[in-house]
C-alpha cells in the first residue's frame, strides 16, 4: 500500500474524494485550548484512506466477517452512574465492531 500518490499538493474537496495515506495526516491537530472557529477547511482527522481501515479492519459486507465480530461495552463507567440518568443511558452502550469503523469520506463523523 503505497503511502503518497504522486499527485501533490490536492484542493480540500479532491483529498476528500482521491486521498492517499500521506493526506490523511497532513492537517495536525492544534494543541491546547481552542477559541476561534477552526480556519474552513480545517478538519483534522476529517480525511480517510478506506483501503487502509479496510486492510486493518476489515469489511464488514462479506460473508462470515459478523461470525467473528464482538460487543464492545463502550465507556462502562461513564454509564448508570446517576439515579436520574435516561434509561438508555443506565446500561453500558454496545456497539457492534463493524459499525464503529464504518467510513463515509464525505462525512465528518464517525457513523454508529
Amino acid at each position: 500500500m503505497r503511502i503518497d500518490d504522486g499527485k501533490g499538493a490536492k484542493a480540500f474537496d479532491a483529498m476528500l474524494d482521491e486521498p492517499d495515506i500521506k493526506d490523511m495526516f497532513l492537517m495536525k491537530y492544534p494543541v491546547g485550548e481552542q477559541s476561534l472557529a477552526p480556519d474552513v477547511n480545517f478538519d483534522p482527522g476529517r480525511v480517510r484512506y478506506a483501503p487502509l481501515f479496510k486492510k486493518i479492519y476489515g469489511d464488514c459486507r462479506t460473508a462470515g466477517f459478523m461470525a467473528n465480530a464482538a460487543d464492545v461495552v463502550w465507556m462502562p463507567s461513564k454509564y448508570g452512574k446517576t439515579s436520574n440518568s435516561p434509561k438508555s443511558m443506565a446500561q453500558p452502550q454496545h456497539y457492534n465492531t463493524c459499525r464503529t469503523s464504518s467510513i463515509s469520506c464525505r462525512s465528518a463523523s464517525l457513523h454508529i
